[in-house]
């Protein structure tokens, strides 16, 4: 059998004509694309800007490709659980409007799926079960059988739309029945990564004031918490939970840090929130909850209406400045050029916080030597200086390592592991009175 007998993909979109036309490109106008042939449907979620148009241009080319237009627009997520109910044939694969895509050597994914796995990752992942369920809240890094698309797994993806992860309910279920699960050795397909904060429950939506509150209110981590409740084996929901590996977040105690901060910021303090926490936690977590609840609330009755400081999050592309100046950094950085006079100092980080500070702080009192990032290949310019791969630091054997980053912690750690002797510190001052 060939791929197309037993595939098909279901491409969901919604008023974003710009990135569906770079997808088509990828997919159709690359004659080296495996899937350019298979039976292609585009769920259309009732565009109004021309994606029709789009679509129906390469029709003419690829009569492979189908147009669903939904009579009105359902909403992001119950679009995706549309998607699945679609499927016809053995496999099926929900693809994004949004993604950018490598094909090369995806001759591994047609071996998996000729050797029957329920479940066919497309991008690579650590084969535990927390880096499995939170790479699956990914919609279109997963290839599923079809036949695990029982009437109840249709039913809990319904369920789930409101926990904004209807998909999960599918990983579940193979984890459940402890399915066969592929995991390729690369990423064939990569995310894009836009505004991670916006609802996906309510994308799309213009009249969002008739949406319940406890739906509109939703967000990632709350959502990914309560389809954890999905996984019927206890100890590896416990795992996953334990384990749950979502931004900065390593492990369960930051991570209700994290969603109660969201919480209290941005989402009107729901306690429907606080429930989808709480809800599918055991004993133990419970506690691990209850502690980290009470030492937030001390946060904000004390030192928030008490001493009347200021609560920040962790501050997007936008609000650096803002952060800076607020932790007075440039007094910190003289601190450190002090603290460090005569000292050779490299700067590890060359991403948004780093242009920050390089544009707007006087970073002439430290000895930097060179600045470093995972971005970098091979010796180049950053700014003034120069930049060179993390693998040549020891090169240059710096007295100093400067992080510009806001996790630095795991960097720190490897940098150890690899024998690196120099003194390592955060460029960022981190104050406790600020919610990150």
């Amino acid at each position: 059998m060939t791929l197309s007998d037993v595939l098909e993909i279901i491409l969901i979109t919604y008023n974003r004509k710009r990135f569906l036309k770079r997808t088509f490109e990828q997919i159709f106008d690359n004659e080296k694309s495996p899937i350019r042939n298979l039976e292609v449907t585009i769920l259309d979620n009732n565009s109004t800007d021309g994606t029709s148009d789009l679509i129906k241009k390469y029709q003419e080319k690829f009569p492979n490709i189908k147009h669903e237009k939904n009579l009105r627009n359902i909403g992001g997520n119950a679009n995706i659980a549309k998607a699945y109910t679609m499927a016809k044939k053995k496999y099926v694969w929900v693809l994004c409007d949004d993604d950018t895509y490598d094909f090369e050597g995806f001759e591994q994914i047609e071996k998996a799926i000729n050797e029957e796995y329920d479940v066919i990752f497309v991008q690579k992942t650590d084969k535990d079960f927390p880096s499995i369920f939170t790479k699956a809240s990914f919609v279109p890094g997963c290839i599923y059988k079809v036949s695990n698309f029982t009437d109840t797994v249709i039913c809990n993806m319904y369920d789930n739309i409101s926990n904004m992860f209807p998909h999960l309910a599918l990983m579940a279920k193979n984890i459940n029945d402890n399915n066969k699960i592929y995991i390729p050795n690369k990423d064939y397909i990569q995310t894009y990564l836009g505004n991670s904060s916006y609802n996906c429950y309510i994308r799309g939506y213009k009249n969002e004031d008739e949406i319940p509150k406890w739906r509109k209110n939703m967000f990632w981590g709350i959502g990914y918490f309560n389809s954890c409740a999905l996984i019927k084996n206890k100890k590896i929901r416990e795992n996953i939970l334990n384990n749950v590996k979502m931004g900065y977040c390593k492990n369960l105690s930051q991570s209700i840090k994290n969603d109660l901060r969201l919480n209290y910021l941005f989402y009107e303090k729901s306690l429907y929130n606080l429930f989808c926490l709480f809800n599918p936690l055991n004993l133990v977590q419970k506690m691990v909850f209850v502690k980290v609840f009470t030492l937030f609330l001390f946060d904000v009755l004390f030192y928030y209406h008490f001493c009347n400081k200021k609560f920040l999050f962790m501050p997007n592309d936008e609000k650096w400045d803002k952060y800076l100046k607020f932790v007075d950094e440039q007094k910190y950085i003289d601190k450190l050029a002090k603290k460090y006079k005569g000292k050779k100092i490299l700067i590890y980080g060359a991403g948004t916080i780093a242009e920050h500070i390089f544009d707007n702080y006087d970073l002439s009192k430290l000895n930097i030597i060179a600045v470093s990032d995972k971005k970098y290949s091979s010796t180049s310019k950053y700014k003034d200086y120069i930049a060179i791969p993390p693998e040549d630091i020891t090169d240059l054997n710096p007295d100093v390592i400067l992080f510009t980053l806001y996790n630095y912690k795991s960097v720190k750690k490897d940098f150890k592991q690899q024998k690196i002797s120099a003194k390592m510190e955060n460029m960022i001052k981190r104050d406790r009175y600020i919610l990150i």
